[in-house]
């Protein structure tokens, strides 16, 4: 293991993920769902499981930690709640993007990368981009 902490660490089998390129990259970890935090997004919790072989332990991630991925913008506005809502964030298994302007769809957006464990920029050219 590294000298500095690692971004995530499977209690498991002990794999780790220096970085949340490293841990999006890996086919081995699976987005399962999404607890959104309507109040404050940047706290709602992305449900993993390790699907490597002997291992299949579910593992929690916060939304901030995929801020490296999201360039866009960030909308101040909360539709959560209102009609313009598309009430994805009520459901946890729920892993669509969002094209609402709301404060909550930039992590909507970012979960993208993890569920094709493709890193920003890799859309454009057809596949994985390398760290």
């Amino acid at each position: 293991m590294p000298q500095n902490a690692p971004l995530k660490a499977c209690p498991m089998c002990r794999t780790w993920w220096a970085s949340i390129e490293e841990l999006v990259l890996d086919p081995t970890v699976q987005l399962l769902g999404y607890q959104a935090r309507a109040d404050r997004p940047e706290e709602g919790v992305l449900v993993l499981q390790h699907a490597a072989d002997g291992c299949r332990t579910t593992l929690a991630l916060e939304a901030r930690d995929l801020l490296p991925l999201y360039g866009g913008p960030r909308h101040e506005e909360l539709l959560h709640g209102t009609e313009r809502c598309r009430q994805y964030c009520l459901a946890e298994s729920s892993l669509e993007e969002c094209d609402q302007p709301c404060g909550m769809a930039w992590v909507r957006r970012a979960m993208q990368y993890l569920r094709r464990h493709e890193l920003p920029g890799a859309e454009a050219s057809g596949g994985l981009r390398s760290q």
